[in-house]
């Protein structure tokens, strides 16, 4: 505001920002963007790529139920989900399913 206060409002947006950071920041800081930087998943959700040495990073941008599908991608060595762990996947021609 006037007096140099952070409003309720963005301290609440600030906070959650820097709680997704703590989890997802590995995809964020020292990357760059990879062969394409957005795509969309076989649902329809829009995804954001990221890369740092072999390490591609997909970042979803909402959520949804069921399995994850990224078309055209490499298909990888092993997948993890950023604060969740190793991930059962399957990759067929080019695209890539994560398990739920």
């Amino acid at each position: 505001d006037g007096r140099g206060r952070i409003v309720d409002a963005e301290r609440n947006a600030l906070l959650a920002l820097g709680d997704w950071l703590r989890v997802n920041g590995e995809a964020i800081y020292g990357t760059r963007a990879w062969t394409r930087a957005e795509g969309l998943t076989a649902d329809g959700r829009e995804v954001r790529f990221t890369r740092k040495g072999r390490t591609l990073y997909s970042i979803v941008l909402s959520a949804a139920a069921g399995p994850l599908r990224l078309p055209d991608v490499p298909r990888p060595e092993r997948v993890r989900v950023l604060g969740g762990g190793v991930a059962a996947f399957q990759w067929d021609g080019g695209a890539l399913s994560i398990a739920e």
